[in-house]
């Protein structure tokens, strides 16, 4: 049967394709953190992070993955700066290194907006009217 794709909350097996990401348009955002999380694992994961400078084709980011996970119930921190990559988005990829299957999850955080409301460069309100 073809693979339906991932489940709500980016989870799903990782044995028939890789687990991608959104790109995440570091543009807007300074930071990105991706929280990667393996459940039930028979296997060898590899959380990497990837970029890209129209959404659509990734490279992997240079000292951008992290050592595989082999065991159950592990999690993963990966994090990417806007000032240190050379593409504009931004994404992480789980792929399964062998043929056993394995739970994944990938939960993005994106930090630090560019912009800000009222231009302030913080969000807070310029002024407060106290009552």
């Amino acid at each position: 049967p073809a693979d339906p794709g991932p489940e709500p909350g980016g989870a799903r097996d990782s044995a028939p394709a890789p687990l991608d990401t959104g790109g995440i348009d570091t543009r807007k955002w300074r930071e990105v953190i991706f929280f990667c999380t393996v459940g039930a694992n028979a296997g060898s994961v590899v959380f990497k992070l990837q970029e890209s400078t129209d959404d659509v084709t990734y490279t992997d980011v240079t000292s951008g993955g992290a050592a595989a996970v082999t065991t159950a119930s592990k999690q993963v921190t990966l994090s990417a700066r806007a000032d240190q990559l050379t593409k504009r988005y931004v994404r992480c990829r789980a792929t399964e290194g062998n043929s056993a299957a394995a739970l994944v999850n990938i939960t993005a955080v994106a930090c630090w907006p560019i912009h800000h409301p009222g231009g302030k460069g913080r969000t807070e309100a310029a002024s407060v009217a106290e009552g």
